[in-house]
């Protein structure tokens, strides 16, 4: 397939030179064994083979002050594997968070996965997926207030920012969420918001903590369903 000039402006995973040399055969095997790829995925690789090249569109900036000129190529602005579009949403997502966003606090990271059905489930139903995700957040808030409550605040109020990832470091289907909480509680002072700070979490707090999101996951999944009330898988 002819291809226009790379203006240099992508880096990392994956190459496009080879996604370009081998995506049809990829495509052709996944038909001949009756599992073609979504028509999703086959535009997410179609839009990363045009992104970034001049042949595709470009945009003409020139400088007010010195007539200087520089053309920057289109980008695909997808959300699947492009390395560029996706550090570049990331850059803009951190840049924003950083400065209009989150105070400055101590923070905590909180990393969630799930078991391997599970999985399979929050990836192909959004409202269930949108549920177990609210869950898990909520178990988090419900922690500090807890905590705050046993040293004696009143009216505590948690502080989170989540992100998901639908992959592991091998590209393999493993949703999972990525949890910024602020490492205490704010609480209200006529109208100013103070922040009280909280003991280090202990192993003993995680631990409990990872058995109630358990738990509350296991009887939603119960309620959808997607389990028995012995928590067994059903099979439809």
């Amino acid at each position: 397939m002819g291809r226009g000039k790379y203006t240099g402006r992508r880096c990392g995973w994956p190459p496009p030179q080879i996604i370009a040399e081998h995506l049809s055969t990829f495509t052709g095997e996944r038909e001949t064994e009756q599992r073609p790829l979504p028509d999703y995925v086959l535009k997410e690789f179609e839009a990363y083979l045009k992104c970034g090249i001049l042949a595709q569109g470009f945009i003409r900036l020139k400088c007010a002050a010195c007539s200087e000129e520089t053309v920057v190529a289109f980008s695909c602005k997808k959300r699947g594997f492009c390395p560029s579009c996706c550090a570049k949403r990331m850059a803009e997502a951190a840049n924003h968070l950083t400065q209009n966003v989150l105070p400055l606090v101590p923070y905590r990271q909180f990393v969630v996965s799930f078991p391997i059905p599970l999985r399979y489930w929050l990836h192909t139903n959004k409202r269930f997926a949108g549920e177990v995700f609210g869950l898990v957040s909520k178990e988090i808030h419900r922690y500090y207030i807890t905590k705050a409550t046993a040293a004696g605040i009143t009216d505590a109020t948690p502080g989170s920012v989540a992100f998901t990832q639908r992959w592991g470091s091998a590209l393999n289907l493993n949703p999972h969420l990525h949890i910024i909480s602020i490492d205490g509680v704010y609480t209200r002072y006529g109208d100013v918001a103070r922040f009280r700070n909280l003991d280090p979490i202990t192993d003993n707090e995680v631990a409990s903590l990872v058995e109630n999101i358990a738990n509350r996951v296991r009887s939603l999944c119960i309620k959808r369903g997607y389990l028995n009330k012995d928590g067994d898988i059903v099979v439809n």
